[in-house]
């Protein structure tokens, strides 16, 4: 919208997303602004995706996608292939002993948002690890897995996300991840929308 008078005010709104102007005829027209995420707004994105409330994971999923370039960055590292992912795990698995009880909590959310992609090295850790506090850890964490034909929910916001960016970066990331772990429900679906998006391209939509 135009302001269609003399400015005589200016001010942000008190949440620094929006710039409103007043007019010499009481007019107000308020401009969205558009900024980088910061850390602190991944995070809550982060959280409110991998969440339980479906209305907020909602929210997430359409916020990160207005952001496309942060968002393919920032969700790609949750998910790398081959040995950047087992690092990625095998890190997770060793912060559920960390001193600080929140990288415990963290770790433990991050596997379980993982979930049967991390099922390998879980059960590995299950078996093999000389900690018996990560054991047991590993072993609650394998006894929550969803079945194998069965996505978790934040794995597929995830994909839903890059998807709806469909940039070529976030088009790179689902390759990345349709390679992450072979034969697992996550790998199929993220295959599934790199096709729906070839359809796409190919319907010239």
């Amino acid at each position: 919208r135009t302001l269609d008078e003399d400015v005589t005010a200016l001010a942000f709104s008190a949440a620094g997303d929006r710039l409103l102007a007043g007019g010499t005829g009481g007019q107000v027209v308020a401009w969205r602004l558009s900024r980088s995420p910061t850390a602190l707004d991944l995070a809550a994105a982060w959280t409110d995706l991998t969440g339980t409330d479906a209305a907020r994971a909602y929210r997430a999923v359409w916020a990160l996608a207005a952001k496309p370039d942060t968002a393919v960055l920032f969700l790609a590292d949750k998910v790398p292939s081959g040995l950047a992912f087992d690092a990625r795990v095998g890190k997770l698995i060793a912060d559920l002993d960390a001193p600080a009880f929140a990288d415990r909590e963290a770790a433990v959310r991050e596997l379980r948002t993982l979930g049967p992609l991390a099922a390998p090295a879980l059960r590995t850790t299950a078996t093999e690890t000389a900690s018996v506090a990560i054991r047991e850890q590993a072993e609650q964490l394998i006894a929550r897995l969803p079945t194998a034909d069965t996505l978790p929910a934040p794995l597929a916001r995830m994909l839903e996300v890059l998807e709806q960016v469909a940039t070529p970066p976030a088009r790179d990331a689902l390759r990345t991840m349709a390679a992450a772990q072979p034969e697992s429900e996550f790998t199929r679906q993220a295959a599934h929308a790199l096709d729906r998006l070839r359809l796409r391209t190919s319907n010239g939509s």
